[in-house]
């Protein structure tokens, strides 16, 4: 029995990040990055509705001087028929020495 590829495209950028992966279900990932590396955004789309995809998810990423991440919003169900769109928000708090000290998470609709 033939051996499935784990995906079909990886695209990298020139820093070797991985900015584009698909999967072999049609799902595909989109990956920006800062020039420290450090994800900015990430956006997965759905295989379903072809060739109108929509996007599943889509993460942003804010992160403070020693990259520990401050904040992320992930927006579900953008574009998706007969779903409702809404947006998650997890923000964190670290201390003097950058361990994290608290987080809140919470769900908003949009």
């Amino acid at each position: 029995m033939g051996q499935r590829p784990y995906s079909t495209y990886d695209g990298y950028d020139l820093a070797n990040d991985r900015v584009r992966l698909d999967l072999p279900n049609g799902t595909r990932t989109l990956r920006d990055f800062d020039p420290r590396h450090r994800i900015q955004r990430e956006t997965v789309w759905s295989p379903e509705a072809v060739p109108d995809r929509y996007r599943c998810t889509d993460n942003r990423y804010a992160y403070d001087a020693v990259n520990n991440v401050r904040k992320q919003v992930e927006r579900f169900n953008e574009g998706a028929p007969n779903e409702i769109a809404h947006n998650r928000v997890l923000e964190c708090v670290y201390d003097a020495v950058y361990r994290l000290t608290n987080h809140r998470d919470h769900d908003v609709t949009v």
